[in-house]
């Protein structure tokens, strides 16, 4: 593999692809940013805006279909700055687009995730369940960092970071403060050389501070606290992708407000395991863990082993997560449809063409 691409995360399962289908790896590039259609890319030898290819734009059928940060992408032969084709994604973190019947990818080829979260506003269990459902339905390894326990005595401190470990055990969690530069290099030394890593997390939770502690530069903006909500500021409005000094790559996003499910049952399985392995045990396969006699699941939250709470909100997402696959499943039947329509109508026109 080219020293060059191996800096910028390329993968093993991408290079067996390039192989297989004879593209030059000269003609790669990756994703930096994208924004309206227009990608800052950097391949082996510069970084340079580019667009899509009239034909990619075309072929596309949903948001889904264009780059995004973190994509591999190829350039055309004869201009590095034309996008004509988009490698398949090793994984990718999306969420369900607020007020449509789509995803929204956030950033793709992901080893690992990193949760932002502030200790002292922000810190909710149901959001932090989200996060991970849709982290680990791609096989990301999620990693949580507690930020500004500045803000928060030591006891406060241990009941959030014994209730994350209480709901999520397996789980991998920093904590510290970026004002005070607490608990940063623990944290900065999990970063691997040519691993990438997503930060994500609500808006205002210290994610740009974060990143430029990191790189030990100033890369991303960051805004003061708002006196009227004692909140950090939205600050990154779109995605960028930094390489870090020790040759980690990082991908920040946008701050969320919103984390909407996608179809990620895997994700929900592989993130409520315990759950899942209860649920096995039910008498009735079709258990739905109410009143059933042999609820494995009941008698756990019965018996204090498993937390009412998490259950709710493991149902909660399974929920969601089977509205959304529906209604990706009637968008793409009608979208079938309405091609199918469009098909029938030039067929038509081509048969009954006049002459004049």
């Amino acid at each position: 593999m080219h020293e060059q691409l191996r800096k910028l995360g390329f993968s093993r399962s991408h290079l067996e692809y390039v192989f297989e289908n004879s593209i030059d790896p000269g003609l790669l590039a990756r994703v930096v940013s994208a924004s309206h259609e227009n990608y800052l890319i950097q391949s082996l030898s510069e970084q340079c805006l580019a667009q899509i290819s009239g034909k990619l734009r075309f072929s596309a059928e949903s948001a889904s279909d264009f780059p995004v940060v973190g994509d591999w992408v190829v350039v055309s032969d004869s201009s590095s700055e034309l996008i004509t084709q988009i490698l398949p994604r090793q994984s990718f973190i999306a969420r369900s687009a607020v007020g449509k019947r789509d995803q929204q990818i956030l950033a793709a080829n992901i080893d690992n995730a990193l949760v932002v979260m502030a200790a002292d506003r922000d810190f909710k269990l149901a959001r932090l369940d989200r996060y991970l459902s849709l982290i680990m339905d791609q096989n990301i390894v999620p990693v949580v960092f507690l930020n500004k326990i500045d803000l928060i005595d030591e006891a406060e401190l241990n009941r959030l970071e014994s209730e994350i470990f209480k709901r999520h055990p397996h789980l991998t969690v920093f904590s510290g403060s970026i004002h005070q530069e607490k608990g940063l290099q623990e944290l900065s030394e999990s970063f691997s050389p040519g691993l990438s890593f997503c930060i994500v997390g609500s808006s205002g939770v210290g994610k740009s501070s974060l990143i430029n502690y990191l790189a030990r530069q100033h890369l991303e903006r960051v805004k003061t606290v708002g006196s009227g909500t004692g909140r950090g500021r939205h600050t990154t409005t779109s995605g960028h992708l930094h390489i870090l000094a020790n040759g980690a790559i990082l991908i920040d996003t946008p701050g969320l407000r919103e984390v909407g499910m996608t179809d990620a049952e895997s994700g929900i399985q592989n993130a409520f395991a315990e759950i899942e392995e209860l649920a096995r045990q039910c008498r009735f396969s079709d258990c739905s863990h109410n009143s059933e006699p042999g609820c494995a699941v009941r008698k756990a939250i019965e018996e204090g082993m498993l937390l009412e709470e998490k259950f709710t909100s493991y149902q909660k997402l399974k929920r969601e997560a089977a509205r959304f696959g529906q209604t990706i499943a009637q968008k793409r039947q009608k979208e079938k449809g309405f091609g199918k329509m469009v098909r029938q109508v030039l067929k038509f026109k081509k048969n009954n063409k006049v002459i004049q």
